[in-house]
């Protein structure tokens, strides 16, 4: 639409000039008295004096600092999430709890709401409280693969350990069959999307040579990022006593995450179709665990734009996800506002039921 335009009413040369010579006798008038010009001086200066005060006095409500960042798309720089209160290295400084910290009421045993806006907890629920993070875990994963390969559309092979042993230990799986060649690209969004561990551990093998050697090189990694309480053991998360971690742990990975927007976008994708091999000559149709568990339902004014589900019995159903203030059909034109992760839920929805709730209840 092309901007519209107001025109000025003609004037004639004549009436210009006229106008002109008023103004310049006007002029005079004022030279010839100046105290007139000094009055309305002084009074000009008093009055935006009075304002400035009034405006620097002025304690804004918490309802002026949210409108702030939850109508303007783009007003969070996403560079931002990776520096906020940043130590050494890469490390991210652990959000804040403040007097305005809440209690966090979720079915779920552990949570913790963070506004990424100031880096605090708006509400928490045994959040700092170890538990098993179970495939919350593939974030880690997905970071760490990802940092450490040169070339995405590099192939990798999928060996007949690696299906077997997803079967035999009853995880999840993208589908990938033993002996096909499969891009590091489609593995990355297989180990997110589907929550594969056939994905995960084709990653791992492929950056470090064996499972073991990758879960150090997740340690290491969790430690720049200043996760202060996480040990992992697995890179699909299936269940270990030693492997664990705190939802303000994986609240700092998933954060550390979205700050690439590579990564931003696995976590935010619905579905993806991966290369066409000659095992699956239409590639393979993934599916977000979360998303499909969440279809039909929204919360009432935020969107989720992305993360990853969880569950293992020990841990039961996890979920770690970011969101903000806006419509579906803007969510793309928003940076993230929130990060939500919760532990510990009782019944296959009860996290998805949890993160909607606290996304309409306590972001407002």
């Amino acid at each position: 639409m092309q901007p519209q335009q107001t025109q000025r009413p003609p004037v004639n040369d004549a009436g210009a000039r006229s106008n002109t010579e008023d103004a310049h006798n006007k002029t005079l008038e004022s030279v010839k008295h100046p105290g007139v010009l000094f009055t309305v001086f002084v009074a000009v200066l008093v009055v935006a004096v009075a304002i400035i005060a009034i405006q620097l006095l002025k304690e804004p409500s918490d309802g002026d600092i949210m409108d702030l960042f939850v109508t303007t798309p783009q007003e969070y720089d996403t560079s931002i999430l990776a520096a906020v209160n940043q130590g050494e290295g890469n490390m991210l400084a652990y959000p804040a709890v403040t007097e305005a910290t809440k209690a966090l009421e979720i079915q779920s045993s552990h949570g913790i709401l963070i506004n990424l806006r100031n880096n605090t907890v708006i509400a928490d629920k045994n959040g700092s409280e170890r538990m098993y993070p179970a495939s919350m875990t593939k974030i880690m994963t997905l970071i760490v693969a990802y940092e450490n390969v040169k070339d995405l559309d590099a192939k990798v092979t999928i060996s007949a350990k690696i299906v077997d042993d997803a079967y035999l230990a009853g995880a999840s799986v993208a589908g990938f069959k033993a002996g096909e060649q499969v891009t590091v690209r489609d593995l990355l969004y297989g180990t997110i999307l589907p929550s594969g561990a056939d994905a995960t551990s084709a990653l791992a093998e492929y950056v470090a040579g064996d499972e073991t050697t990758f879960a150090a090189m997740m340690n290491k990694k969790a430690k720049e990022i200043g996760m202060m309480d996480s040990h992992f053991v697995t890179a699909s998360g299936l269940h270990d006593d030693d492997h664990y971690s705190t939802c303000r742990d994986m609240a700092l990975a998933l954060k550390y995450a979205i700050a690439t927007p590579y990564l931003r976008e696995i976590l935010g994708t619905y579905t993806y179709t991966t290369t066409p091999t000659p095992e699956h000559p239409e590639g393979i149709m993934l599916f977000s665990t979360m998303y499909k568990k969440m279809e039909g339902d929204e919360a009432d004014g935020v969107y989720i734009q992305g993360g990853k589900t969880g569950y293992t019995p020990e841990a039961h159903n996890c979920l770690a996800s970011f969101a903000a203030r806006c419509s579906a059909e803007h969510a793309d034109e928003f940076d993230p506002q929130f990060i939500l992760v919760t532990g510990g839920g009782i019944g296959e929805y009860a996290a998805i039921y949890d993160a909607i709730d606290v996304y309409e209840r306590y972001t407002k």
